[in-house]
C-alpha cells in the first residue's frame, strides 16, 4: 500500500467505543432482552478498546504534523481485556445480569448465517464470527498513541 500511496499513513485501531456508539449500545441491547448471551468460546478473545475522542485526536495529529505522516499506526486503549470482561462492564454500568454462554464456532456461524439473514442491520453476522477468532490488540510494533504523545482513556473503571 504504501509503495502504491507514497506517505499515506495507515490507521489501524482496535474496537472503537464513545458515546451512543454501536459497540456498547449493541451489547447494552442484548442485555435487556435476554439473560443469555451465547459467544464464541465464552468470549475470551482480547480487544484494546479505543475511545473515539482519542483516535480522533490522533488522526488530526498525523493530518497536522507533516513528520508523523507516512507511518503505519496501531490504536488501542490501555487495556486489553477479554469480550466477556467488557460485556461485564458494560451489564455493570446499565445495572443488568448477563449468563455468557460459551459457543463452538461451528454453532456461532450457523447463527451468524440465519441473523445475517435477517431484515435490518444484523446482531451477528459470519463475518464477525470469524473476526472473534482472533485477539484484537495492537502489536507493540508499529506507531500509536504514545509516538504522538496522547495518553488513550481507559474502557471504563472495573466492576
Amino acid at each position: 500500500m504504501t509503495e502504491a500511496f507514497p506517505g499515506v499513513s495507515i490507521i489501524r485501531p482496535s474496537v472503537v467505543f464513545g458515546c451512543d456508539d454501536s459497540f456498547t449500545l449493541k451489547f447494552a441491547s442484548l442485555s435487556t432482552f435476554s439473560p443469555v448471551l451465547p459467544l464464541l468460546e465464552g468470549g475470551k478473545n482480547l480487544m484494546q478498546p479505543v475511545f473515539v475522542e482519542d483516535l480522533a485526536e490522533a488522526i488530526v495529529k498525523i493530518i497536522n504534523t507533516p513528520e508523523a505522516q507516512g507511518k503505519v499506526y496501531e490504536f488501542g486503549g490501555p487495556e486489553q481485556l477479554s469480550l466477556a470482561e467488557i460485556i461485564g462492564r458494560i451489564t455493570n454500568v446499565t445495572k443488568r445480569k448477563v449468563f455468557i454462554l460459551p459457543l463452538p464456532e461451528g454453532l456461532m456461524k450457523i447463527a451468524g448465517f440465519v441473523l445475517g439473514l435477517l431484515p435490518g442491520a444484523p446482531m451477528l453476522t459470519i463475518d464477525q464470527v470469524k473476526l472473534l477468532k482472533s485477539d484484537n490488540i495492537v502489536s507493540g510494533s508499529e506507531a500509536g498513541f504514545a509516538e504522538l504523545g496522547i495518553t488513550p482513556t481507559r474502557f471504563s473503571r472495573s466492576p
